[in-house]
């Protein structure tokens, strides 16, 4: 390995540790949790500033990404950028993106469980099982009569057939899906099975992570 990448992995490395710092700074005196979440998003966007101006000094990507933090800064004042001006949804409103983003995590667990063998009814009854938190987070308040394990029956077929409105949601589906397909390619049946429930288990934690929700003892 040359000395030049020798020296790039260590700066992507200390990096992600800045990062991975940046959302793990204790509290401090914000009003709410969601004040501290934009504020941890605020300072790794200010890291990535930094580091794209060290790294690539003739690009136009940190300022556009400067526009960004500026532009959450100044929520804080009680001033919205027009960018970030929500859009009026008009009748047919459709869920926050934290609740999609879940749901394609959970979504994705059943598509890993389907490609190690499991039938679709058992993969929604692990969701039911490991999962149980996510009901309350991820139902509609008119749906939360209904089981998890139907729900998220709903949102794989959903997600499956692309008839999901939120753009970022479906498209993480389809790119993790992709993933999926690559890693599971030529894996003999004992090995595909294992990787499988591995990874269908991990989606559920990212999904309870997206939720801001700890897995239940």
């Amino acid at each position: 390995m040359s000395k030049d990448v020798i020296q790039t992995t260590s700066r992507l490395q200390e990096f992600l540790r800045q990062i991975e710092a940046a959302y793990t700074d204790p509290a401090r005196n914000y009003s709410n949790r969601f004040k501290l979440d934009r504020h941890r998003h605020i300072n790794a966007l200010e890291l990535i500033v930094d580091f794209l101006e060290q790294e690539f000094e003739s690009s136009t990507a940190p300022k556009r990404i400067l526009d960004l933090t500026i532009a959450l800064r100044d929520l804080d004042n009680g001033r919205t950028a027009p960018f970030l001006a929500a859009e009026n949804p008009g009748n047919r409103p459709i869920d926050p993106g934290q609740i999609w983003m879940a749901r394609a995590c959970t979504a994705l667990a059943i598509q890993w469980w389907i490609e190690g063998g499991m039938s679709k009814r058992a993969a929604c009854d692990q969701v039911q099982k490991l999962v149980p938190e996510l009901s309350d987070f991820a139902l509609r308040p008119s749906r939360r009569s209904r089981d998890l394990r139907a729900s998220s029956a709903d949102w794989h077929k959903q997600f499956e057939a692309g008839d999901v409105k939120h753009e970022l949601a479906l498209g993480t589906y389809r790119k993790m899906r992709e993933m999926m397909m690559a890693k599971l390619a030529g894996l003999p049946e004992d090995q595909r099975v294992a990787v499988a429930d591995e990874h269908g288990r991990g989606q559920l934690l990212k999904a309870l992570e997206v939720a801001g929700l700890s897995p239940h003892t």
